[in-house]
């Protein structure tokens, strides 16, 4: 998309990229939305899991 911009085609190339992004954006703010929640839940179950190692590596001692 990006390839060959020109000083002549400048403004359309310009048009073309903005329309695009403007499609793409909301779903990339979704998606960021939702690795937010994913990111909460793994952090919040990190200790847990943590604890957890640790027992097991402790009994094999």
């Amino acid at each position: 998309m990006l390839d060959g911009i020109n000083p002549i085609n400048a403004g359309k190339k310009k048009e073309e990229v903005l329309s695009m992004l403007k499609k793409w954006f909301p779903q990339m703010e979704n998606f960021s939305g939702q690795l937010k929640k994913y990111k909460v839940t793994i952090n919040d179950q990190s200790p847990l899991f943590q604890t957890d190692r640790q027992q097991k590596l402790s009994g094999l001692w």
